[in-house]
């Protein structure tokens, strides 16, 4: 359910494969980071400055737009994610990359000192399920898949985690997302930032089961398969106790 899966969808559906879930369009949709972005601001949900540059030319100019420090990472799919502090570490960072209207890259505002969020959401298409809000132990900028989560938030206002998932919900919908997707978002200066949306299956449904008795996967499998929603979990913030996820290096 990651990248690699997500990379099989479209040659599935040239093939007409039947595909349970969400479709191949809005998958497409949900794969660039701009159009994503677009979408979202129209929603009126704060985001970080960012902008789209076809050339490397466009991408320092887009810098001094938004400003240091930045996140620089391609706009469409995966590929790595530059934390770029200055200048000089921009140009460094470009003389790495091939930059063009078919490689463009995503410039993107990095919220400094942020603390980080994510919520696993759940979707029919017509009733969205936050089935998790998990906070980041370390401040935004930490992988994912390296950081440690803890679930309930153990630091964010409730109303920081009220506002995550109303925006959560919002976007699932809009996004037309029959399946799961995982957004990460940011507390910064007392707002509530959406940074990321990805259709990718979230890591840590087994975590998220076994905090909090919802049956993420179970769930989720019932809506590809076609049935509504119907289960309406407890606020994860009400749980008398904390579940850690650390991650295992070799």
């Amino acid at each position: 359910g990651g990248a690699p899966a997500l990379a099989l969808i479209r040659d599935a559906a040239q093939l007409g494969a039947p595909l349970l879930g969400t479709s191949p369009t809005a998958l497409e949709t949900i794969a660039n980071r701009a159009t994503v972005w677009q979408r979202i601001r129209a929603l009126g949900i704060p985001q970080p400055a960012a902008a789209l540059a076809e050339s490397a030319e466009e991408v320092q100019r887009r810098a001094l737009e938004i400003g240091f420090p930045l996140l620089v990472q391609p706009a469409v799919g995966v590929g790595p994610a530059q934390r770029i502090l200055d200048a000089a570490m921009l140009h460094d960072d470009l003389a790495a990359r091939q930059v063009s209207p078919q490689r463009p890259l995503f410039v993107e505002h990095f919220l400094e000192y942020a603390i980080e969020a994510q919520a696993e959401v759940i979707c029919d298409g017509h009733t969205a399920l936050v089935a998790a809000v998990m906070e980041h132990i370390e401040l935004a900028g930490v992988h994912a898949g390296d950081s440690a989560w803890v679930l309930p938030p153990y630091s964010i206002a409730p109303r920081h985690v009220e506002t995550i998932c109303e925006h959560a919900r919002k976007v699932a919908l809009h996004l037309d997302i029959k399946g799961s997707l995982n957004l990460r978002f940011a507390i910064y200066r007392d707002t509530v930032y959406l940074l990321d949306a990805s259709s990718a299956v979230c890591r840590n449904l087994a975590l998220i089961t076994k905090t909090t008795s919802v049956a993420a996967a179970e769930l989720t499998t019932r809506v590809l398969l076609g049935e509504r929603l119907e289960i309406k979990p407890a606020p994860v913030r009400n749980l008398p106790y904390f579940a850690v996820r650390a991650a295992v290096f070799p």
